[in-house]
């Protein structure tokens, strides 16, 4: 019986909820050299949670715990965990399981699974391929105000008590975007994003769309006309489109 190669999916529901969803698929990858780290303005260390303070950091696999199952079938497991993208695909890698393939490895993210924006800027070449659906902003000071201060969430008072407000601290919203550091991306992407979401606009993924592709990164926008942000009539169209981009590039 040969390897498998594996997809690491996320989904997140909430800005601040560390709790996202592993999933070691059967169907659904060569490594990349990343690019160095972008040049911080000033000769302090980085901020820790800034995207140049995450490259900064040392990450290591082997701290994940998998929590309940949350779901069991003939082609996956999918388990609730509470961990970073980045040591979810280390602890795959780390695991020793015969059937996983780490020469093909996949990130997929589902709405807050936007965070895997993050992982591609921080770690190039940690994965071959990655999806996204319906995601969230690529800047976070839009996540912020669209989920967060709009419902009077008192987290927003307590960041900006920390790291003062967009306007406040721009340099400090600038650095905790992903788009800001889109040039360091070196795996193919795509994106599925419905016409009628009214949770994630569709502005923001055609935002980062417009960004990689500005970068000449490999970049694909995919509109579903009248979806909204939990896909109904076209799931299943959009998850055959994310297979075939997996088979494509996770050869």
């Amino acid at each position: 019986m040969g390897k498998a190669c594996v997809t690491v999916c996320l989904s997140r529901r909430r800005l601040h909820d560390g709790t996202a969803t592993l999933a070691a698929h059967r169907p659904p990858t060569p490594t990349r050299t990343a690019s160095p780290a972008p040049d911080t303005p000033t000769s302090k260390p980085p901020d820790p949670v800034s995207i140049p303070g995450l490259i900064a950091r040392e990450h290591h696999g082997s701290g994940l715990r998998l929590g309940t199952v949350r779901l069991r079938t003939d082609a996956y497991t999918q388990y609730a965990i509470t961990y970073e993208a980045i040591a979810a695909v280390q602890a795959l890698r780390s695991s020793g399981l015969p059937q996983i393939d780490n020469d093909r490895i996949g990130l997929l993210g589902r709405s807050m699974g936007g965070v895997v924006y993050n992982t591609l800027v921080v770690a190039p070449g940690l994965v071959d391929a990655a999806v996204v659906h319906a995601p969230v902003s690529s800047r976070p000071a839009e996540n912020l105000h669209h989920f967060q201060r709009r419902n009077g969430d008192p987290v927003v008072a307590e960041t900006e008590a920390g790291h003062g407000s967009p306007r406040e601290n721009p340099a400090f919203w600038k650095e905790i975007s992903p788009v800001t550091y889109v040039d360091r991306v070196t795996e193919p992407l795509l994106i599925h994003h419905g016409t009628a979401d009214d949770t994630c606009p569709p502005r923001w993924s055609e935002q980062t769309a417009a960004a990689f592709e500005a970068a000449g990164k490999d970049v694909r926008l995919v509109k579903y006309p009248g979806e909204g942000h939990t896909f109904s009539w076209r799931w299943r169209d959009s998850m055959d489109t994310a297979m075939d981009h997996f088979e494509r590039h996770l050869r």
